[in-house]
């Protein structure tokens, strides 16, 4: 599925993130690597919830997006709280907490892709060359 633009750079690194989900759930950890990958999920993230609190502004606490990146936001909490447990524990052979890792990013880049974007595009981007919002 084509992605509006403004979506696509973030729909890209899903790609790599899906890679490192799969690496995961397999039980796979090297922490050294994972330092990186910890920099870079925090920066998608934080650009996730930039781009998305400004698409939409105005629109009422009540409108159906809101549930959406409502739970965006606490996925990231918990995936980053979770990152950082498996870290602080010097135990990074905790196959089962790797393994649950791994599970929930992998769910959460497919609730972002097959329900979130779809909502943000229909709702607020208009899928064409020019870069409008609606409301």
């Amino acid at each position: 599925m084509r992605r509006h633009a403004q979506l696509q750079p973030l729909s890209r690194s899903h790609h790599q993130t899906l890679r490192l989900a799969r690496q995961l759930k397999q039980g796979k950890w090297d922490p050294d690597d994972f330092r990186a990958k910890k920099l870079e999920l925090s920066h998608h993230f934080s650009e996730e919830e930039d781009l998305f609190s400004s698409l939409v502004y105005g629109l009422a606490d009540t409108h159906p997006i809101m549930a959406q990146l409502s739970r965006m936001i606490f996925e990231h909490i918990v995936i980053m709280a979770m990152i950082s447990r498996l870290e602080r524990s010097n135990s990074m052979k905790d196959r089962e907490q790797i393994i649950a890792l791994g599970t929930l990013l992998s769910e959460h880049i497919t609730f972002e892709e097959r329900e979130l974007f779809p909502s943000l595009e229909q709702c607020c981007l208009i899928n064409s060359t020019t870069d409008v919002l609606m409301r």
